[in-house]
């Protein structure tokens, strides 16, 4: 029984095993492919002559640090928790500095694929402070843009498009999140009462099967007896056949005997008959 429960609890464990490497995977490698390519975008904004070497190496050394340390933890352990917290901390550190160092109004858009990839998690406690931290740059950031005259009284509709979107994008990730968390546990419970269940009927297998062993048993002691009368049995029968041929032998000795007297006794008739005749 112990056993069992070990076995049911070992595979469960397994399986979030694999479940969280690949999440640790796919996180790892969304933030790779969106790291290079902003990279990518402010290497080409330097060639334009747009930025300095100086601010867009200084861009992809912030942004690329956190993927090589996740890569790093994967390899080492590839379902340890370090990859999804090293993921969201190392890209906000990421975003704000884009955040608050672009001249374009849509640099918040960054933010949402990484939402969408660490939602790989189900996870709605470590949501929570990730889209609301989002939310709050971009509020902070359309403050100073709009500060800057980036957005004028005209254009607010635009300051007011990006607060909204991610005001949505946040909470929609926060509530799916939520959703998907519940049903991972209402699976983890089908899956311990199935194991609760495969467990009684091995149980109730495993008194099955002691009980037939205990008969078959008990049947084959009774066989060894039957065994060992019927050995008995057979040497008697030997016995009496061996004493029947022994008595065969003297009642043919005494028949033997018999014809002889009976010929002595005629020898001795004919004697006195031929003593009356003469």
């Amino acid at each position: 029984m112990k056993e069992t429960e070990d076995n049911v609890e070992g595979k469960i464990l397994s399986t979030y095993d694999r479940e969280a490497a690949r999440c640790n995977k796919v996180v790892a490698l969304c933030h790779t492919i969106e790291i290079a390519v902003i990279s990518i975008a402010y290497f080409m904004e330097f060639v334009k002559g747009a930025r300095t070497l100086s601010y867009v190496l200084l861009t992809i050394l912030i942004g690329i640090s956190s993927p090589v340390l996740e890569w790093i933890f994967y390899n080492k352990k590839k379902d340890t928790t370090a990859v999804m917290h090293c993921a969201g901390y190392g890209f906000a550190v990421f975003y704000i500095f884009i955040m608050f160092t672009t001249n374009n109004v849509l640099a918040f858009v960054y933010a949402i694929p990484m939402i969408i990839a660490i939602s790989v998690y189900n996870d709605f406690k470590y949501s929570i402070p990730v889209n609301v931290g989002v939310v709050i740059v971009n509020c902070i950031q359309a403050a100073l843009f709009f500060k800057k005259g980036l957005y004028t009284v005209d254009t607010l509709a635009g300051l007011e498009i990006q607060v909204l979107i991610m005001v949505i994008v946040a909470c929609y990730s926060i509530y799916t999140s939520r959703a998907l968390e519940i049903n991972k546990k209402e699976k983890v419970l089908q899956i311990e009462e199935q194991g609760s269940r495969t467990e009684n009927l091995l149980n109730k297998t495993m008194n099955i099967s002691e009980q037939i062993s205990a008969r078959i048993d008990t049947i084959s002691s009774k066989i060894s007896d039957l065994d060992e009368a019927v050995n008995s049995t057979r040497e008697a029968m030997q016995d009496v056949t061996e004493g029947s041929g022994d008595t065969a032998e003297a009642v043919q000795k005494q028949l033997e005997m018999t014809e002889n007297i009976q010929k002595r006794v005629n020898d001795v008739k004919n004697g006195a008959d031929q003593i009356i005749s003469n």
